[in-house]
């Protein structure tokens, strides 16, 4: 049974799974390779069936699933380490808040002594 290339049914979706893995791998490290992981899971998916019905190769099926799951593992690490920095971000206004409010307090306790000592010295006068 020869088949061309061109009419063995479910390659262009592999190509297309592969392609669209490769990119959600590369937009996985911005934390936004999320979805385009699912496509293509989804393409490469539907692709290997059809190509496990039509004895095709399935190489670019293949690499285009792992491609996809691994962008949307990824993807959720990322985010995860996003998040954590956000949190630790968050913890270091709250401090910095603390200690800006703590030197105001003494800065007023200071300008109320040196207000109190101007007054006194004042009064000598």
């Amino acid at each position: 049974m020869t088949q061309e290339t061109s009419k063995i049914k479910g390659k262009g979706l592999a190509i297309a799974g592969m392609v669209v893995g490769i990119v959600a791998v590369i937009l996985s490290f911005f934390t936004i390779g999320v979805s385009l992981g699912i496509l293509a899971l989804i393409l490469s998916a539907i692709s290997l069936f059809q190509l496990i019905n039509t004895n095709g190769p399935k190489g670019m099926a293949i690499s285009g699933i792992v491609l996809g799951v691994f962008a949307i593992a990824f993807s959720y690490y990322q985010l995860a380490r996003v998040a954590e920095a956000l949190e630790d971000f968050s913890q270091g206004i709250e401090k910095f808040d603390e200690d800006l409010n703590k030197a105001l307090d003494e800065l007023d306790e200071n300008l109320d002594e040196t207000f109190e000592e101007i007054d006194e010295e004042m009064e000598d006068l």
